[in-house]
């Protein structure tokens, strides 16, 4: 247990919103606590938990008959590649108070700390939970805006690759996961919508936005009903082709497993589908952005 040495675990991502599926890559932040002397004497802090937290990433990732246990990715840690890959949570606080950018704020918006109540990682998250939002509130509403739609638009162009008419990646494609994603993050971090202790979910925090006041009728529907069908279609996607987002318009077989089973009648009407919802999520996407807005200052 990594708690035994005193290394408390966050998740992000689908780890840190409850959605892990197969093939789901754990996104972590390694914390330990900065008050408390490593177990091992003639060690700094520093030098006993970077060990730590490799033989740790070591055993989560180890390669079994079956394959791997799991991809696990640091690189959403403060300073990312540069920095360690264990922080105290003390400075993992400054951090985010005096230094995290605005696509941090996004991604650490869903942090979740990994084990009981009143443990090192969850109180870390809710202290976490607590310094991002004051320090949305404080910040330049037009700038969050401008922000998510830079990172939203830079991760469409570097992961949606592939030749226009030949695939659709249902995660980073325009209308994808990542527009649901963006939206419920932005709306969060601008209205201080913060997580539900309980429920995470993207479905619940979209209810939970639409409560507040921060949806419409019409953009909750369109995410929602769109959500719904993209995460059952990229559950279905890992079943049938391993841990993929593409979905290759001359796969002809894989289209028909896929329709079969999500109960389609044909590819045709699952494409149809398919088309539907990314126009409504993408349609709702920038309404909540107003990307002609932005557009206009450009």
């Amino acid at each position: 247990d990594p708690e035994d040495l005193g290394l408390g675990v966050l998740g992000l991502g689908k780890l840190g919103g409850n959605g892990m599926d197969y093939g789901s890559d754990l996104d972590l932040v390694l914390i330990y606590d900065d008050e408390k002397l490593p177990p091992v004497a003639g060690l700094t802090r520093k030098q006993f938990y970077s060990k730590a937290a490799e033989i740790f990433v070591t055993a989560l990732s180890s390669l079994t008959r079956d394959g791997t246990l799991y991809r696990v990715d640091l690189r959403l840690r403060p300073d990312g590649k540069n920095g360690a890959t264990a922080i105290g949570k003390n400075a993992l606080m400054n951090y985010l108070e005096s230094r995290a950018a605005i696509w941090e704020w996004l991604a650490y918006v869903k942090l979740r700390g990994i084990g009981t109540a009143g443990s090192l990682a969850k109180n870390a998250e809710i202290e976490a939970r607590k310094t991002l939002h004051q320090a949305a509130s404080l910040a330049d509403k037009t700038k969050l805006k401008e922000e998510t739609w830079r990172i939203r638009r830079l991760l469409e162009t570097q992961k949606a690759t592939g030749k226009k008419g030949e695939e659709i990646n249902i995660k980073f494609g325009e209308g994808g996961l990542q527009d649901i994603y963006f939206a419920i993050r932005y709306l969060q971090l601008r209205d201080n919508v913060p997580d539900d202790a309980e429920d995470r979910s993207s479905l619940f925090s979209l209810q939970k936005l639409h409560k507040n006041g921060s949806l419409s009728d019409e953009n909750f529907t369109a995410l929602t009903e769109g959500y719904e069908f993209l995460s059952q279609l990229d559950h279905a996607l890992r079943l049938t082709l391993g841990r993929a987002t593409r979905l290759s318009l001359g796969n002809k077989q894989a289209l028909r497993l896929l329709a079969e089973r999500l109960k389609y009648e044909s590819p045709e009407v699952l494409l149809e589908k398919l088309t539907f919802h990314r126009l409504n999520i993408r349609s709702a996407f920038e309404a909540i952005l107003e990307t002609e807005e932005l557009d206009s200052k450009s």
